[in-house]
């Protein structure tokens, strides 16, 4: 199964400062066929006001990826603070449990970030990849953060997600892909 999702298919929510963009089921919006694909079980895009942010909260049996888009998240926990810029990556592991809060770093500047979310320890491995960008067999999960790739008999532009399971898929292009690649697929 090779499955193009467009990026005017996700679920939006709307906050002060806060405008979110979700591939799965999240809060109000429930979809309880679009509840996880494989360990994958969250990818919202934020665009967050200058000075916006999240409060402090928890997070436990996941791992979780944060890659700018623009501007430059803010990041605190009990490691202290980290700022990460456009085009730079943050993981975090919370096997067990993590505490953060995350926001905007300017008051000013709109900051856009992918925060993507796996179930831990279900041999999910990431990475940001430039087309060509391929997905292997049992399967993957693959977000265009920039630009445009080819693949699957569809052009993907940014915000399009291609999910994958029982075969490979190899995008083509000029785009910078946001990629799971799970040790065994399934829906």
């Amino acid at each position: 199964m090779i499955e193009p999702r467009r990026a005017s298919q996700r679920f939006h929510t709307s906050q002060p400062g806060i405008e979110t963009w979700h591939s799965f089921s999240a809060g109000a919006h429930y979809d309880r066929e679009n509840v996880a694909f494989g360990p994958l079980v969250g990818v919202d895009e934020h665009h967050l006001a200058g000075g916006a942010g999240f409060d402090w909260h928890e997070h436990r049996g996941v791992l979780i990826v944060s890659y700018v888009l623009s501007g430059v998240l803010r990041h605190q926990d009990s490691a202290g603070v980290r700022e990460i810029a456009a085009g730079g990556t943050l993981g975090q592991s919370a096997e067990e449990v993590i505490r953060h809060a995350e926001g905007n770093a300017s008051a000013t500047e709109p900051l856009r970030f992918v925060q993507l979310t796996v179930l831990a320890g279900r041999g999910a491995r990431f990475d940001v990849c430039a087309t060509p960008c391929r997905i292997d067999a049992p399967g993957g999960y693959a977000f265009v953060a920039t630009g445009s790739a080819e693949g699957a008999g569809a052009r993907l532009r940014p915000g399009d997600e291609v999910r994958v399971s029982g075969e490979a898929l190899e995008l083509t292009g000029e785009a910078n892909v946001l990629r799971w690649q799970f040790a065994g697929a399934s829906r």
